[in-house]
């Protein structure tokens, strides 16, 4: 949608501040255009703001140094609806309800009732051509009747072509229509504050800044973030004009990795996450033989009778072979006498291996431990 604001000559003498929003964001901040027009206001001035929504707009102009609102309207986006018609054709003597007889000079044709007969259709007559209005004859747009100037009448055989012009319509409509993700990028390496520039552009971060949403944005519109800068993250996304949407326990802030994406909308009332993605660090060198790939703690309690196995889930997917070091660790000084009564081993998962492992316990004596497993895996 294109929003052309013409603006008059003007005898004030303080720069026009003109600033346009979505009808359904109509909240301080959440503009989604702004153009300064500076003075004087001499000759007119057009002002073009392309590439928004296909909805209704909030255009209002204000005077810098004074803060006035000083004109407002609202921009609705129009589509052009174009109906062509099918030629009316008829032949004198062809027996058809709306032909006129032969001798008569007075024809009804119901289609054209209500039309003009100067701008919506054209009778051609064979071997003759177009006949004009008021010269050829007259026409009643109330019921579609015309009739020939006299002395001229319908003669046999003759054949008549009646071309309806094509109707163009202005409708309403009122759909997004944004074909593309991001007009632009802006770099945030500095604590920033959300700025509606910031709209439809990509949000690259780097190292360690805050950007804080402080007031609402535009409803619907996706804040993408990125964070694959030269200097080390993370990076945060501070809430403050509402929640983060998160089960039971909404966020105020979420922080973003290095290597990681994330994407958020506004909904009038929370933000939402679209995605949040793992770092990727697809500058790391391939694991090799030795390597240590993860460590982790799984606790355990007391361990059942009857030889229990226990699947510990670690999500690296890794690549390749790999081994497991494990220790028995006891989590009360109390119970290290029961707890290092414990004998045990580790294999493969039979279906995730890349993802987690198996660890088989015995008990040596039927007792009550309290115990965890600390694991290391090692790239073989």
């Amino acid at each position: 949608m294109t929003i052309k604001y013409h603006i008059s000559p003007s005898a004030l003498t303080e720069d026009f501040l003109v600033k346009i929003w979505e009808a359904s964001s109509d909240t301080p901040l959440a503009f989604v255009f702004e153009e300064t027009v500076p003075e004087p206001h001499a000759a007119p001035y057009t002002l073009t703001a392309n590439g928004l929504d296909n909805v209704v707009h909030i255009v209002r102009m204000y005077g810098v140094d004074s803060s006035t609102l000083l004109h407002e309207y609202e921009a609705e986006p129009l589509t052009d609806v174009v109906t062509v018609f099918d030629p009316i054709r008829f032949k004198i003597g062809d027996g058809e309800p709306d032909t006129p007889a032969e001798g008569q000079g007075v024809c009804t044709t119901p289609e054209l009732a209500g039309l003009d007969e100067e701008t919506d259709f054209i009778i051609h007559r064979a071997n003759y051509g177009p006949l004009f209005p008021t010269t050829h004859f007259t026409f009643s747009t109330g019921t579609g009747e015309w009739t020939l100037n006299s002395p001229d009448i319908f003669n046999t055989d003759e054949e008549f072509t009646i071309t309806r012009l094509p109707q163009s319509v202005q409708t309403v409509v009122n759909d997004s229509v944004v074909g593309k993700w991001f007009s632009d990028f802006v770099d945030i390496s500095a604590n920033t504050n959300y700025a509606n520039t910031h709209l439809r552009k990509l949000i690259r971060l780097n190292g360690t800044p805050t950007y804080t949403f402080v007031d609402d944005p535009p409803i619907g519109y996706i804040f993408a973030f990125q964070h694959s800068g030269v200097t080390d993250g993370p990076a945060t996304i501070a809430f403050n004009n509402g929640t983060l949407l998160w089960g039971a326990s909404p966020k105020s802030s979420i922080e973003i990795e290095r290597y990681s994406d994330a994407a958020f909308v506004w909904d009038g009332t929370n933000w939402n996450r679209v995605y949040i993605t793992p770092p990727v660090d697809e500058s790391a060198a391939t694991p090799v033989a030795g390597d240590i790939l993860g460590v982790g703690t799984y606790d355990v309690g007391n361990v059942a009778s009857g030889d229990p196995v226990y699947t510990i889930t670690h999500n690296l997917a890794i690549s390749g072979d790999y081994g497991v070091l494990y220790s028995i660790e006891s989590n009360s000084a109390a119970d290290y006498h029961r707890d290092n009564r414990i004998g045990g081993s580790w294999f493969h998962h039979t279906t995730d291996k890349p993802n987690k492992f198996y660890v088989g316990l015995q008990e040596l004596a039927s007792e009550t431990q309290n115990l965890s497993i600390f694991w290391t895996i090692i790239k073989r």
